[in-house]
């Protein structure tokens, strides 16, 4: 799972840089991507004669600003973004902060998504890494680290050691945040498809189902549910 960072804006900061932000989100969610971009830029304009180039605050501008790349598949801009991100975090918070993780965790992503799962595996380990010693190993964004390596392992078709992933990812879910949270339901999911791809369709339509009712009961993610429902289909099919 990729993340965006809402900038928290101290006094010394324009409000300028936080309202262009969030016209930003607003933008790509609306899928008006030139005027979203042109805010996040804005916003890292702002923060940049601001705070400096080096401060936290201008590495988040370059984090939103990568990401907004990452979901229009600019795939070059978005790595040069977050390598810039990370550098900056790197240099003006200690190493090890859980925000250098979300930034290690969004360059993977943006390699994993190119297939270059080689350059992707260490800096999620990484991630995983940081955030088991900062957070502890029972933490929800342990969870999501642990599902985003089982999912480069799923696309590398290593499907033991995702399994392991997912199911570690689902367990540390169900204890701290429940059974019905969304999450559980995304967690499911990645497992279904995995056992689908292992021809295991029993155990798929068991976890999909599962994930399904989830879906149902928060009423939220309709186009997941009914990807979901189109899998199940599916799979009822090859039975």
């Amino acid at each position: 799972m990729v993340m965006d960072l809402v900038i928290v804006i101290e006094e010394s900061s324009p409000r300028k840089a936080m309202r262009y932000s969030n016209r930003g989100f607003l933008y790509k969610k609306l899928k008006k991507y030139e005027k979203a971009e042109l805010m996040f830029k804005k916003a890292l304009e702002i923060e940049n004669k601001a705070m400096g180039k080096d401060h936290p605050h201008v590495a988040i501008a370059f984090n939103n600003l990568g990401m907004f790349y990452f979901d229009i598949k600019d795939y070059e801009r978005a790595e040069s973004m977050l390598k810039t991100a990370l550098e900056i975090a790197e240099k003006s918070l200690d190493r090890m902060d859980p925000i250098v993780a979300t930034y290690l965790n969004n360059l993977g992503a943006i390699y994993s998504a190119q297939g270059r799962y080689s350059e992707a595996e260490p800096l999620m380990r990484r991630a995983l890494e940081i955030h088991k010693k900062t957070i502890g190993d029972e933490n929800p964004d342990v969870a999501t680290d642990l599902n985003n390596l089982g999912s480069l392992y799923l696309d590398c078709e290593n499907y033991e050691e995702a399994e392991t992933l997912f199911k570690e990812s689902l367990n540390i879910d169900l204890k701290s945040l429940g059974e019905s949270h969304q999450d559980i339901a995304i967690r499911l999911s990645n497992l279904g498809l995995l056992y689908e791809k292992q021809g295991k369709y029993n155990e798929a339509l068991k976890c999909l189902k599962r994930a399904q009712k989830i879906y149902e009961k928060l009423s939220v993610a309709e186009e997941e549910r009914e990807k979901i429902g189109r899998m199940i289909i599916n799979l009822e099919r090859k039975q």
